[in-house]
């Protein structure tokens, strides 16, 4: 054996934030787009940016919340957007 481990994502709704486990405690500012069960659905610990239809929306929010997001049976998904670098 390689020694190498994959670790699972433990937030199954949540895709694209890389290391969940750092999410527990983290003050960081998290964008997804977020697709819910219930039309017209915002979580209120969730910053509203834009709609994208009745059961899609884009939010900020703080990684902590993600475990909340995760336990809210409204949810459906989160897509967490990845940050890019700029190459020059």
């Amino acid at each position: 054996m390689s020694g190498f481990s994959v670790r699972q994502n433990q937030h199954r709704k949540v895709t694209g934030f890389r290391t969940p486990s750092r999410a527990a405690g983290s003050d960081e500012r998290l964008t997804a787009i977020i697709t819910v069960n219930v039309d017209g659905y915002i979580p209120v610990y969730v910053d509203l940016r834009s709609r994208i239809s009745a059961d899609m929306f884009t939010a900020e929010f703080n990684a902590s919340l993600l475990g909340r997001l995760e336990r809210d049976p409204a949810v459906k998904s989160v897509a967490v957007s990845e940050k890019l670098h700029i190459i020059e």
